[in-house]
């Protein structure tokens, strides 16, 4: 990241540090795995530690396939060592389950087929390279923090500005996906149906992010693969403030421009805050009927817009901290001042269910 900077400042290429960036999600990934595998208890994992955990250390062959496997070798998306294996034997494609049918082919060793699950997605990608293109030369980074704007270009010029970048992502990682789901590494088994499903390489949920109701929501939709990775190794492991350590470690995971910080950090505030003003807020719209619950949607949509969406855009604006600045700027540091506002609000605490409630709550259910 540093040699980049010193190289050429603010200009993105592909080079080498992609790689980098890949192989240390890679290292960090098997080593916890194998730390959880060795040295904790069955009692103190989680369920998906249980699952990732290496119980014995992988051979040189095993391990440095899964470093340069070609298949995340420029870009990712990455996944867990004993995934990766599971994929090399085959095993990733055997149903467990108790259904007499998916037995049967499990027996047999069926496999499923690959050519929908990457289809779809390549594409998906076409189509938002075809966007990205046609886009791009109308809506820039720069136009959104022009001063000659007026209100109504600004506010169109920062949604499509944004939306212009977000799509040249969305391409890159339904590439990825349609590639490892060709060669079967993105299978990630069955549901309770029988039904095979493709999550393992999956990168994005661009619907889920564009109309995502809460932060959270939105970033749990963004670069899947590495918040899982982020949550496997830094959030469910740290004892103090997860959300700040782990925005940290993805700021210097990313490198080292200003933007990225004034980006990740803030977000993190964003996030809790946004998580304490849903705590507070919801249960007053919630089972008040279609059209209260249609109206606290929205709401919650245009504001997970208008003060994620500055936030996220100063991400791109590495050649130039004043830029960065100005987006928030130019929105008068709304994102910062709504977040801190819920954040300091007073923690009201949820009441106790009563039995006689929860035995309401069992028969409404049932019936």
């Amino acid at each position: 990241h540093i040699y980049r900077m010193v190289d050429d400042y603010g200009v993105y290429k592909l080079d080498f540090s992609g790689p980098i960036m890949i192989f240390v999600q890679k290292w960090s990934t098997s080593a916890f795995e194998l730390h959880d595998g060795l040295a904790r208890k069955e009692e103190d994992l989680n369920e998906d530690q249980r699952k990732n955990q290496l119980k014995e250390v992988p051979s040189t062959l095993q391990y440095f396939a899964y470093c340069f496997n070609f298949l995340h070798y420029l870009a990712g998306p990455n996944c867990s060592l004993k995934e990766y294996n599971r994929f090399i034997d085959g095993s990733n494609f055997y149903h467990n389950s108790a259904n007499t049918e998916n037995k049967k082919s499990e027996e047999k060793g069926c496999h499923t087929c690959t050519v929908l699950p990457f289809l779809w997605p390549f594409l998906q990608g076409l189509v938002f390279i075809v966007l990205s293109i046609a886009l791009s030369g109308t809506f820039t980074p720069s136009k959104v923090i022009d001063p000659k704007n007026t209100l109504l270009q600004y506010v169109v010029y920062f949604y499509m500005g944004t939306m212009v970048v977000r799509i040249k992502y969305y391409f890159v990682f339904k590439l990825e996906e349609s590639i490892n789901n060709a060669a079967g590494l993105g299978f990630s088994g069955y549901d309770n149906r029988g039904n095979p499903q493709w999550n393992l390489s999956k990168g994005c949920d661009p619907m889920a992010f564009e109309f995502a109701t809460s932060p959270r929501i939105g970033i749990s939709a963004w670069n899947i693969t590495t918040n899982t990775w982020l949550r496997r190794v830094i959030y469910e492991r740290s004892k103090w403030q997860p959300t700040l350590l782990t925005f940290v470690a993805s700021a210097t995971w990313h490198g080292f421009y200003p933007s990225y910080y004034l980006c990740l950090v803030p977000a993190a505030l964003v996030v809790e805050g946004a998580r304490k003003g849903r705590r507070l807020f919801r249960p007053y719209f919630i089972d008040k009927g279609a059209t209260v619950k249609l109206f606290y949607d929205v709401l919650t949509w245009f504001l997970t817009v208008i003060v994620t969406h500055p936030i996220y855009l100063m991400f791109v604006y590495q050649d130039s901290f004043l830029d960065a600045v100005a987006v928030l700027h130019n929105f008068y540091y709304f994102p910062l001042l709504a977040s801190i506002f819920l954040y300091l609000l007073p923690t009201k605490p949820r009441p106790r269910e009563s039995a006689t409630d929860t035995q309401k709550e069992k028969e409404k259910k049932t019936n």
